[in-house]
């Protein structure tokens, strides 16, 4: 999908969350979410929010990933390596990145619920050069690329209280956010997600929901991404 039409999608739904949130000004709370206000669409009970967290996991694993010949000569520990160097190249555990993102959920029966997500974050690589003969290795650039991931939960809230925990699964899928793809990333474009979470009211209007996601991707082409991913998470909704 292309940038400018990502761009419209969220600038669209940003001013449907303030055109609506107006009009609730007046609506009563709602009972059930001990005062988090509910905002009326198409005769179905929408909730609004923004989401923000941090990935738990990297998203790429450690291992050699080939070898080659350098192209250009350099010094090496004082030595000039020509451009017939053999070197190797070493993957290294990407480091943690925060992610942000908004949320709507639509209430289907007294407990159960459908949650649409969508978090922004950055997916990135790290590589050394490796050059046996010399005994010396060389960072590479890093390589990073922007990515959206939608998770789709069907969420279960246990008990009738105001503090309530509960329970998501559904589909999950991303969008790299750039013209053309990053390729050489590895990146699966779909999996399988699960939620924990508690929703904790917070004044009449507002809901804090800490939550902790976990996503099993498919296999990506290269087989360099980490399929399990787990992020932390809390919601801030309205």
């Amino acid at each position: 999908m292309p940038t400018k039409s990502i761009s419209l999608i969220v600038l669209a739904l940003a001013a449907a969350v303030a055109v609506c949130a107006r009009e609730a000004g007046a609506q009563p709370p709602d009972e059930e979410t001990a005062g988090a206000k509910r905002l009326s669409f198409f005769n179905e009970k929408l909730t609004f929010g923004f989401t923000a967290g941090a990935t738990l996991t990297p998203d790429t694993g450690s291992g050699y990933a080939g070898t080659g010949e350098a192209t250009v000569g350099r010094v090496i520990n004082g030595e000039f390596a020509d451009s017939g160097a053999t070197w190797v190249l070493y993957r290294r555990r990407d480091s943690i990145r925060p992610l942000l993102g908004a949320f709507a959920e639509t209430k289907l029966t007294r407990n159960f619920s459908l949650q649409a997500n969508v978090l922004f974050r950055t997916l990135g690589s790290k590589t050394d050069f490796i050059y046996p003969d010399y005994d010396a290795s060389f960072p590479h650039q890093d390589a990073t690329t922007d990515l959206w991931e939608i998770p789709i939960l069907f969420k279960y809230r246990f008990g009738g209280s105001k503090v309530r925990p509960f329970l998501g699964a559904g589909p999950s899928f991303r969008i790299q956010n750039a013209t053309p793809p990053a390729g050489w990333l590895p990146m699966s474009r779909y999996g399988a997600a699960a939620a924990l979470g508690i929703d904790i009211p917070f004044g009449r209007r507002w809901t804090i929901t800490p939550q902790v996601n976990y996503t099993r991707w498919a296999a990506d082409a290269r087989r360099w991404g980490i399929r399990n991913q787990v992020q932390a998470l809390i919601g801030f909704s309205f």
